[in-house]
């Protein structure tokens, strides 16, 4: 993982992010003294110990389920920061999709996962997606009887349904049919 510690590295040179004092992964994001925004920085992508299992350095205890991050990763959209600066930042559907299998895999222990995916969940159909609705799915507005608030989540789920690759879907344990 030199790739993850090289960036680590350099996001702590700037003042504006700290380290967390106890998760490895995780920086703090603050233009300002308060407590910031949390940033994890996970790798994946050829450096799992099975398929879509991260284990931690330096005792490999810790071990994080990284399902979905690939297909995330494909589907994001690139945002234009500065010049010469273009990052790619998960889709609402790819952010989801990563959301949900956390929240399957933890279940209860970490309702965190569950809340996190609730506000895009319940505002889908406004996060651009209303010329969707009137247009090519109009079938899908129709049968919500024309209810946004009923109709994001099922496009939503279509919408991750078209990213998640085979492994998402597969039988051994599906998080996405």
């Amino acid at each position: 993982m030199p790739a993850f510690k090289a960036l680590r590295a350099a996001l702590l040179q700037e003042p504006t992010f700290r380290p967390d004092t106890t998760i490895l992964h995780r920086l703090h994001y603050s233009s300002a003294v308060r407590e910031g925004f949390p940033a994890d920085l996970v790798p994946f992508g050829g450096v799992e110990i099975s398929p879509s299992q991260l284990a931690w350095p330096p005792d490999m205890a810790i071990v994080m389920n990284v399902a979905g991050y690939a297909e995330a990763l494909n589907s994001a959209v690139t945002v234009h920061i500065a010049d010469h600066c273009e990052i790619p930042v998960a889709s609402i559907p790819g952010l989801v999709m990563t959301k949900v299998i956390a929240w399957l895999d933890r279940g209860q222990s970490k309702p965190k996962d569950a809340v996190d995916f609730r506000y895009p969940l319940e505002n889908y159909a406004a996060a651009g997606n209303v010329d969707r609705l009137y247009g090519e799915e109009l079938p899908l507005l129709a049968a919500c009887d024309y209810v946004f608030e009923r109709a994001g989540p099922r496009l939503l789920g279509m919408d991750i349904a078209l990213i998640a690759c085979a492994e998402s879907k597969g039988t051994d344990r599906p998080y996405f049919d």
